[in-house]
């Protein structure tokens, strides 16, 4: 019996709702990953944003949905990374350092 045959039947009658648990059980497990696990998430995004999202994906040579995910990670990261450089400015002071930049302007 060819593996890779009866792989590509099984998987054809699982789309068709066709095991037995039997050849369920016969399932290779799939093989190790040195990835971690992932998550799908499902969003619904502004229409006004594909066209930057798809140039941005061809630019990468990646799918949109990957450059989604790459977008999403580096936000997430660059979050990180200013959530300690965040600074407290009492409303005068905050005042102050405008008007002094309007003037210098």
């Amino acid at each position: 019996m060819n593996v890779d045959k009866e792989i590509e039947r099984l998987r054809e009658a699982a789309a068709f709702g066709n095991l037995t648990e039997e050849q369920i059980a016969a399932l290779p497990d799939a093989p190790a990953s040195d990835q971690p696990p992932k998550i799908v998430y499902s969003s619904r995004i502004p229409a006004e944003y594909s066209p930057e999202i798809t140039a941005a994906a061809a630019e990468a040579d990646v799918t949109p949905s990957r450059m989604i995910a790459i977008l999403v990670g580096e936000a997430l990261q660059a979050r990180r990374l200013h959530a300690s450089q965040r600074v407290t400015v009492d409303l005068a002071t905050l005042h102050r350092l405008v008007d002094q930049i309007a003037e210098a302007a």
